[in-house]
């Protein structure tokens, strides 16, 4: 900045001659309204920082300010890509703007039309313009404003990590938008979470848990049964039967059978009984006997011994204390016996073959007890 008077009396020449002077020198020198002059770029730099401080200015205001002619102030703001004309007259800091923009945006996601054309003189129009040129993508609200899909995405994985199921009706209500826009939210939202045929995303930890808890608790889990249930697809639950940390086994119809519940089920039978049926058991399960045989036979205790012939485990002390008092009676109804424990007809029978010394008579269905055979 020169100022032209002082400027003047030093060299001794007119204010007219020295500026007239200096433009030769370099075109780009510019008079301003309070005889000064100035450079195009000072002045273009006064302009920047100006619409920088404030995100919004008036070129009068700022050619005021600055003491030059208002139209270049125009024309340095309109060769700005970065400087936009709103129809007041005014422009605005494009970058100012955007940062005002994700501000309001993480506040609750909503861009409120009304509040954009107050504070900054920007239509619905031209903003729409701008949200694409920023790339964020909105969608309309209700009330007619704008919601910001990538937060509402954000705010729909935080529930989910939070282990919340989140419905269509949950994201209208809170978000304020359509129903059917609420399902597309819902279903364009990456996520550790399944969709269910009802619209709802389910966190996989939550899936895991309900399944890990039924299969537990029942001994057996049809994929097929709980994927009606929960609403998703058979092939889904499959994958997620597979990934539980459950060993299992695969049943003849499919379903799996948990082998910690089949083993406890065969123990309490065990106990209450005295001899379980695992051929009964097996077939109950759907498990194969084999498989059922193999699982057991590792499991045995030395108090516990497994008849082969009858397809069942008997405890040792069941027959010292059951076996013995029978043999001693002389005659046993063999299908009573086989309905007080549990068993079929044909295992019954091998059991008292296998520990009894005696006879079966078929007419009357009863075994003939001499003596005990291993006792």
């Amino acid at each position: 900045v020169i100022d032209i008077p002082a400027a003047a009396a030093h060299f001794k020449l007119s204010p007219e001659v020295l500026v007239k002077t200096l433009k030769q020198i370099d075109r780009q020198i510019i008079e301003t309204t309070r005889g000064e002059v100035v450079t195009l770029d000072y002045v273009r730099k006064q302009v920047d920082a100006s619409i920088r401080i404030s995100g919004r200015i008036h070129p009068s205001e700022v050619a005021e300010l600055i003491g030059v002619d208002s139209r270049l102030v125009v024309q340095i703001l309109h060769s700005n890509e970065e400087y936009r004309r709103v129809p007041d007259g005014s422009y605005v800091s494009l970058q100012f703007f955007r940062e005002w923009l994700l501000g309001r945006i993480k506040e609750d996601g909503i861009i409120q039309l009304d509040e954009v054309e107050s504070e900054w003189g920007i239509p619905s129009v031209d903003l729409r313009v701008l949200l694409k040129r920023f790339g964020i993508k909105t969608t309309p609200t209700v009330s007619g404003d704008l919601l910001s899909l990538q937060w509402a995405r954000d705010q729909i994985r935080t529930k989910l990590k939070a282990g919340l199921v989140v419905s269509p009706e949950d994201v209208a209500r809170e978000f304020g938008v359509e129903p059917g826009v609420a399902v597309a939210l819902i279903a364009n939202t990456e996520s550790d979470a399944y969709q269910t045929r009802d619209g709802r995303l389910v966190p996989e930890s939550i899936l895991r848990d309900k399944l890990r808890e039924r299969f537990v608790e029942r001994g057996t889990i049809d994929p097929e049964q709980e994927a009606h249930r929960l609403g998703l697809d058979v092939s889904l639950v499959e994958r997620l039967i597979d990934s539980l940390t459950v060993d299992s086994v695969e049943a003849r119809s499919g379903t799996r059978v948990s082998i910690a519940g089949i083993l406890t089920y065969t123990r309490k039978r065990l106990e209450d009984n005295g001899v379980a049926d695992l051929a009964k058991i097996a077939q109950t399960s759907g498990v194969d006997y084999e498989t059922l045989v193999s699982l057991m036979e590792r499991r045995l205790a030395d108090t516990e011994d497994l008849v082969d012939a009858a397809q069942c485990i008997v405890r040792l002390d069941w027959v010292e204390s059951v076996l013995k008092p029978l043999a001693a009676s002389g005659q046993i109804h063999v299908n009573e016996f086989a309905k007080k424990h549990d068993l079929r007809r044909s295992a019954a029978l091998h059991i008292l073959r296998a520990y009894l010394k005696g006879a079966y008579i078929k007419s009357r269905d009863i075994f003939i007890a001499v003596e005990s055979d291993r006792f």
